[in-house]
């Protein structure tokens, strides 16, 4: 899910590209697919940036009360995931959120708390 709004945007992005290409061969059906390569598009940057701001949600609140993490390394992680966008949600879930096995060695961060 971390990596949805990136997936979302390419695919996106490749269908809106093939309706072009296929315009371009065959421009007749131009004011009928058109519109719904437009419509698609559009459709799939609400899509991302709905799921973006909804797992903005979720790290920042999750950061702010991951007992794992030093108190000052949770105020910057809620700072870097609101400002840092999915690069960031990235990070976060796989240095925080992924559990450790038992026996595995800890995070940096959680020797400050």
């Amino acid at each position: 899910m971390t990596f949805a709004p990136i997936l979302i945007i390419i695919v996106g992005l490749i269908f809106f590209v093939g309706a072009m290409v296929e315009l371009d061969n065959n421009p007749g059906r131009f004011d009928r697919d058109f519109p719904v390569a437009i419509i698609v598009w559009i459709v799939a940057i609400f899509l991302s940036i709905g799921i973006s701001i909804g797992m903005t949600i979720y790290f920042a609140i999750h950061a702010s009360k991951n007992q794992h993490v030093a108190q000052s390394m949770r105020t910057a992680w809620v700072l870097i995931n609101v400002f840092g966008g999915t690069i960031a949600h990235a990070i976060y879930f796989f240095m925080h959120v992924v559990p450790l096995k038992p026996g595995e060695q800890t995070t940096h961060y959680q020797h400050y708390s």
